[in-house]
């Protein structure tokens, strides 16, 4: 009995499933015959309504119930993005279609796309460059000197809400170092996407979790056209006049941004007033504060003394010639180790012509002098820098070494009340090695910090002039020579808020300045030979503590340093000097521009 009532039940469900009406079917590419999914299948009625709705599966089939009650007037339609849409008048249940649909173009509606000017997130802002950029815009530096909080100097120099920048990164590598002049002045707002600027910056990964930074940072986002092909633009522009003056002004910039490789070089001349040579100098470097009373006189001690003149625009001073080359290469080697190679070259050819008229009011007359000054200035400069930089969370590493060699001539002929000649020569050639190391150890911290350099600058002077009949000439040489060592040994600890840092090591400075002044043989009665030969020669112990609490909004550093200096002189009154120079500095930031600085020292 209980076998027939089960099978009666189950008779009775499949004759209800069998009732159940369905828009069954198959869709599939009118040319290729390939079968697609996802293509929506809409029974509808004349006037739009939706009964029923199916989608078809990965084999390109669809099947859902259709409605009880239906009329002749309702239609299936089939629609795919791509695909021109097919309809079905008055379609039959139970019955499987095969449909075809035809590929058709369709054009998309405009859409107007408006971004955020920028967008904040911790101590990161970043600036979209198309919000900022305006028609005339032809370099980066000059959108970012839209942007608010931002000033650009014409060097290229970057200041953020008062600070200087202090690392400037493409695609977060460092290929410019402290001379991003180069790209701020030449690299085209077309090939950027937008500007990070990082406040509080930390350098040092392996200091991240131990101390805040102090530093600015930005980094220029490349837009994926930039990226992995070398861009680059040049213009020439040429001119004479009748009298056969011709003034040129040329630029050729080229670039190249990848994973592993990036490179800048720029070459440029002209004669037209432009003050190229700004954007070789650096923009970046270590805060300066007295310290150990080192003494320094890496100065020019002889100076050519032309007459002082009016300020005029750079475009004004036509006809004077700079020339300048400079080639930035960078590998990245890994992850966070990265070799850097630039090389830069300047050279100036500068002529000047000065008339300077003195009237002197007597008491029964007015008396006038008049000056006429000629001077050429000739300077070259040739820097090379190759630096390796390792930096992760696990050590810090950086050796640099540099060579700076300068070579620069002056010539004035002063005709007037006192006519003379001045001819100076200044070279100087400067050898430098910078090492600096960090290793954390949980919330401690040990560093190795030393450098070490050598600077040769000799100085040649000469002044003819006449003094009744006779013609008198007098000649200056300065040789001056300065090597310097240093190393120093730091232990840090975290002690929750509060950054305790001990630093410790030693110095050893070596100078040495000789002078002759050599009279011409018109006056050799009348001036004996001087001969100057200086030696300044030093050792330093430095013991350097410094504790910096940090809250976030509010940071305060108290910097105790305490040197000793052992003059090296060759006399009874050698000895040594202590040097003890604390520092205080609170800063406070009110919100995203504004803060409050205080120091003391």
């Amino acid at each position: 009995m209980r076998r027939l009532f089960f099978v009666f039940v189950l008779t009775v469900i499949a004759i209800s499933l069998q009732a159940q009406d369905k828009f069954v079917g198959k869709v599939i590419d009118g040319k290729s015959s390939m079968t697609l999914d996802a293509v929506s299948v809409t029974y509808k009625t004349k006037g739009g309504l939706t009964l029923a709705f199916g989608m078809t599966d990965e084999s390109g089939t669809f099947s859902f119930d259709a409605p009880k009650q239906r009329n002749d007037s309702a239609y299936l339609e089939i629609r795919s993005l791509g695909y021109a849409t097919h309809t079905i008048s008055n379609p039959q249940v139970n019955h499987e279609y095969m449909i075809k649909l035809s590929e058709e173009a369709f054009e998309l509606k405009n859409v107007d796309v408006k971004a955020k000017k920028f967008t904040h997130s911790n101590d990161t802002t970043k600036f979209v460059v198309s919000t900022y950029s305006r028609a005339e815009d032809r370099s980066i530096g000059d959108v970012i000197a839209n942007i608010p909080g931002f000033e650009v100097s014409p060097s290229g120099r970057i200041s953020y809400n008062g600070k200087s920048v202090t690392d400037f990164y493409i695609e977060g590598m460092d290929l410019l170092g402290s001379r991003y002049g180069i790209a701020t002045r030449n690299l085209s707002q077309d090939a950027i996407a937008s500007v990070d600027v990082i406040e509080n910056y930390q350098r040092v990964k392996a200091m991240e979790d131990v101390a805040t930074g102090s530093g600015t940072a930005v980094n220029l986002n490349l837009k994926e056209r930039a990226k992995m092909r070398c861009i680059g633009h040049g213009e020439a522009y040429a001119g004479a006049s009748q009298d056969g003056d011709f003034l040129w002004d040329a630029a050729l910039f080229l670039s190249a941004f990848k994973p592993k490789f990036q490179t800048i070089t720029t070459l440029k001349s002209n004669n037209a007033g432009n003050d190229i040579a700004l954007e070789n100098e650096l923009m970046t470097g270590g805060n300066y504060r007295l310290s150990s009373a080192q003494p320094d006189v890496s100065g020019r001690l002889l100076e050519e003394s032309p007459q002082s003149t009016q300020e005029i625009e750079a475009r004004n001073s036509l006809f004077n010639q700079t020339h300048i080359m400079n080639n930035s290469l960078l590998w990245k080697l890994s992850n966070d180790t990265q070799l850097r190679l630039q090389t830069t070259y300047t050279d100036q050819h500068l002529e000047n012509t000065t008339i300077q008229t003195d009237n002197i009011y007597l008491e029964d007359s007015v008396q006038c002098r008049i000056n006429r000054e000629e001077a050429r200035t000739l300077e070259r400069k040739v820097t090379a820098q190759l630096s390796l930089d390792s930096n992760s969370k696990s050590r810090f590493l950086k050796e640099e070494l540099s060579v700076d060699a300068r070579w620069n001539t002056f010539d004035i002929a002063m005709a007037g009340d006192i006519p003379n000649r001045q001819d100076v020569t200044n070279n100087r050639l400067k050898l430098s090695n910078e090492l600096q190391y960090i290793k954390p150890f949980g919330q401690h911290i040990l560093g190795l910090k030393s450098s070490a350099r050598f600077t040769s600058h000799p100085e040649k002077m000469t002044i003819e002039y006449d003094k009744g009949n006779s013609h008198l000439l007098l000649k200056q040489d300065v040789e001056k020579q300065h090597a310097y060592a240093d190393v120093m040994l730091s232990y840090g600890i975290k002690l929750g808020s509060v950054l305790v840092s001990n630093q410790a090591g030693t110095a050893i400075s070596f100078r040495h300045t000789k002078t002759e002044l050599i009279p011409g043989s018109a006056i050799d009665k009348l001036m004996d030979f001087i001969d100057n030969d200086v030696s300044n020669n030093y050792t330093k112990l430095m013991y350097h503590a410094t504790a910096t609490w940090d809250n976030d909004r509010t940071k305060i550093s108290l910097d105790l340093p305490f040197d000793y200096l052992y003059y090296l002189r060759p006399s009874d009154k050698a000895g040594g000097h202590s040097y003890f120079l604390p520092a205080l500095k609170i800063e406070h930031k009110l919100n995203l521009y504004l803060q409050m600085t205080a120091s003391y020292a």
